[in-house]
């Protein structure tokens, strides 16, 4: 059934995809996914592309932390363009995030984790200087008009940060992401 739903347009078979999706076939939802990145229907600029391959690496950040296998490696750099894009969007939009963030609401909690997680996998330098995209986190949560939705996405994006970036980040601004969690309660 899977190679089946991954030639049907992602709109209609998403859902059951990501609903599929495992660790024990994980290897093939890459595989799969990285296929049908080129292809000519434009597929990897649907939202449904970004939500299976942001599903997929939520499953190897919980599966295997800090231990990442080899396929995982190969597949990171296909999608850390399309998530630096989605980042620098929301960035640029500053005080109109909101308007932004809409957008991807489906993956927004995924988003900046899975932002992280691939800078780490590449093992380059990071997209965005870890300590820039803590601060924006608290600038954002200390927002007043802040929803719980995109807060949540900030909230697990720092702690991505802290997780995969621990000698870079400053106690400070560890300290400073708790109290503007803290604020929202």
């Amino acid at each position: 059934l899977m190679p089946i739903a991954f030639k049907l347009s992602f709109n209609v078979s998403g859902g059951f995809l990501v609903s599929f999706m495992n660790k024990n076939n994980l290897q093939l939802c890459f595989e799969s996914l990285s296929k049908c990145t080129n292809d000519q229907q434009g597929t990897s600029e649907t939202p449904e592309y970004t939500m299976m391959f942001t599903r997929a690496l939520k499953i190897c950040r919980e599966s295997y932390e800090k231990k990442v296998p080899d396929f995982v490696k190969n597949y990171a750099p296909i999608i850390k363009p399309k998530l630096e894009s989605i980042a620098k969007q929301v960035i640029k939009a500053n005080d109109s995030i909101s308007s932004v963030a809409i957008n991807y609401q489906s993956i927004w909690t995924e988003l900046w984790q899975s932002l992280v997680y691939t800078d780490f996998v590449i093992g380059k330098k990071p997209s965005f200087d870890p300590k820039f995209l803590l601060s924006f986190f608290i600038i954002q949560l200390r927002k007043s008009a802040i929803e719980a939705w995109q807060a949540r996405g900030f909230i697990y994006g720092a702690a991505s940060i802290i997780q995969f970036y621990p000698n870079e980040n400053e106690l400070e601004l560890v300290k400073e992401v708790i109290d503007a969690c803290i604020t929202l309660l």
